[in-house]
């Protein structure tokens, strides 16, 4: 699994999970720093990009070139890795634990703080890890909770003099189902969990749900609400992707008539009806904040369909363009919220660059090579 984690003074959101992730692509997930200008703490003097395999390098913006830097590589980083919202720490999902590593805002490079990892009882097998703008608290959300086929949120406060996670009491919450995917904009301290069927459950509408959850981190208590899943729902999720300044996630539901829903920041939602037997199994959102790219199922066929948001009504209508000739599947792209370029693994130690044309069409723009270690 290769992670890209992007420190850059644009806030954006981290998107994480398909079921495409599970039939062992190589995925790609994208984490956006937001460094307050404002802020007395430290910043990161530049933009970095690190991956899971200890890579850190850093990034032309004009040109999306990627340069590792001079303490490249160090220690391999666990999935998922999110940096603090000050640039101070790196936090990263071990075995049923968080890691923590005090980051160097010169050079990039980090360092496990002593007392690492940190975790309660209920840390098991971290999807994902979210920040809020304050620095002072973070939330894990489990894969697997204390039931069958159910998950678990959770919140640590930061404690940076003492370079330590403190749970947050009261903040556990155990969710009804797994989730297909999830994601989190650092810049409001807002992420979005999106649960999937639950096949162990008693509860028959469990056993079909797709239910989205949004929550939000406490800058005074680090709580989290109160929602755990709704009381079930015949959706059947299929997939989830996030637009990388956190606007919207787009989510793929159906067994047998497929249907795309768009829900805003604001809770607004549009959905597209995709027709009999037609399902929406990957979800990749591109940069600029208007069109969504869906690798849609009919039977043994995928084609990858592109679809046009409108930012007021949230509603989709299909491109002219699409469908997005020569690619079967978006799971291993990665939007760049900063600019137009995306990201692609393309083989061992290499990540394939586009630049997006006319805001729909992908054109290949470089092949650029990065000195890996221990490429997950």
């Amino acid at each position: 699994m290769l992670t890209w984690l992007f420190s850059h003074t644009t806030c954006g959101l981290s998107p994480r999970g398909s079921q495409s992730s599970n039939a062992g692509r190589i995925c790609l997930f994208l984490t956006v720093l937001l460094l307050l200008a404002s802020s007395a703490n430290a910043q990161l003097q530049q933009p970095f990009v690190y991956t899971t395999g200890g890579a850190i390098a850093t990034r032309d913006d004009a040109t999306g070139a990627l340069a590792p830097t001079i303490a490249s590589p160090i220690a391999v980083l666990g999935f998922p890795t999110v940096l603090d919202a000050k640039g101070r720490f790196l936090f990263a999902a071990g075995n049923n634990s968080i890691h923590m590593y005090q980051v160097d805002a010169v050079t990039g490079s980090y360092t496990e703080v002593w007392n690492s990892p940190f975790h309660t009882t209920n840390t098991n097998n971290p999807i994902l890890i979210a920040t809020e703008p304050t620095g002072t608290y973070l939330a894990v959300v489990n894969s697997i909770g204390l039931n069958p086929g159910e998950s678990s949120v959770e919140s640590f406060q930061i404690d940076a003099a003492a370079g330590a996670l403190v749970p947050v009491s009261g903040s556990f919450l155990e969710l009804v189902s797994t989730p297909i995917g999830a994601a989190a904009n650092p810049a409001t301290g807002k992420f979005y969990v999106y649960l999937g069927p639950n096949p162990l459950s008693p509860n028959i509408y469990y056993q079909q749900d797709g239910d989205l959850l949004t929550y939000t981190i406490d800058p005074l208590t680090g709580l989290l609400g109160n929602q755990t899943g709704s009381l079930g729902s015949t959706n059947f999720g299929r997939s989830f992707g996030a637009d990388p300044l956190g606007r919207f996630v787009v989510t793929g539901q159906g067994v047998f008539v497929g249907t795309l829903q768009v829900t805003s920041a604001a809770g607004v939602q549009g959905i597209l009806h995709l027709g009999a037997t037609v399902l929406a199994d990957e979800i990749f959102v591109g940069p600029g904040q208007h069109f969504i790219y869906v690798t849609l199922t009919t039977g043994p066929n995928s084609v990858v369909h592109i679809y046009i948001v409108d930012p007021t009504t949230w509603s989709l209508t299909e491109a002219p363009s699409s469908p997005l000739p020569g690619v079967i599947s978006v799971a291993n792209f990665v939007a760049d919220p900063t600019g137009q370029l995306v990201y692609q693994s393309a083989a061992i130690n290499q990540v394939q660059v586009y630049l997006f044309i006319c805001g729909e069409r992908l054109r290949r723009y470089d092949k650029l090579r990065l000195q890996l270690r221990n490429l997950p």
